[in-house]
Formats: structure tokens, sequence, C-alpha cells
């Protein structure tokens, strides 16, 4: 019985301090959105080295440079392929006749062009 009663004197004690150096307001947290950082492939053939070469994967926004070149070679852009497309465009490249085959062709005529 008597240890019945030191429990219950120690529960009061816990029960009645207050929390110390808890602060008891409850604070809003900010949730950082973070960016969605796209997948870019570089199909095409090399324009410009170090810079745009094929096979290059850009994550994100592409550079200024990359953005310049898309101005100067019209042909190539439409091969910066999403990361989901990558697989069939690069198979679609290799293969004569096919639209991406002939995209690259006419790129690699407008870069190289003599």
């Amino acid at each position: 019985m008597a240890e019945k009663k030191v429990k219950d004197k120690q529960k009061k004690n816990i029960d009645s301090k207050p929390l110390e150096g808890l602060d008891t307001k409850v604070e809003k947290v900010k949730v950082l959105k973070t960016e969605i950082r796209a997948t870019t492939f570089y199909i095409g053939p090399r324009v410009k080295r170090g810079i745009l070469d094929n096979g290059t994967i850009f994550r994100g926004t592409l550079p200024k440079e990359v953005e310049e070149l898309k101005e100067k070679y019209k042909s190539i852009v439409p091969l910066f392929i999403s990361g989901k497309d990558y697989v069939k465009a690069i198979n679609e490249v290799d293969k004569p006749g096919t639209r991406m085959n002939i995209i690259f062709n006419r790129a690699l005529e407008e870069v190289y062009k003599k």
C-alpha cells in the first residue's frame, strides 16, 4: 500500500510540473518544395565538343550555351528527348528510314554543311 502512495505521488509530481525547455506553442513547419528536375537526353550529332555531344544528359533546365545552339541549328531541337522516350528514340535513330533517323541525318547535314 505504501508503494502505491509513492507511485501516485511521483505521478502527481510528473503531471503537475511544466515541461522545461520545451516550447508548448505549435509552430507551423514550412515544407520546402523540391524542384522536379526533368532529365533530357541529346541524341543528335556533336555540335560543340564538351557542350553538346551525342549522348549528353541534362538535368533540369538546359544551359544557356545549349539554348543558343538550338536557336542556331533548328534541326537539332527534336533530338532532345525526355527520359521516358529515350529507349524508343535511340532505337529509331539507328534504323534507316524511321522518323528519328531522318531527323538525325538532317541535323547532321545542317551542323556539318560544307
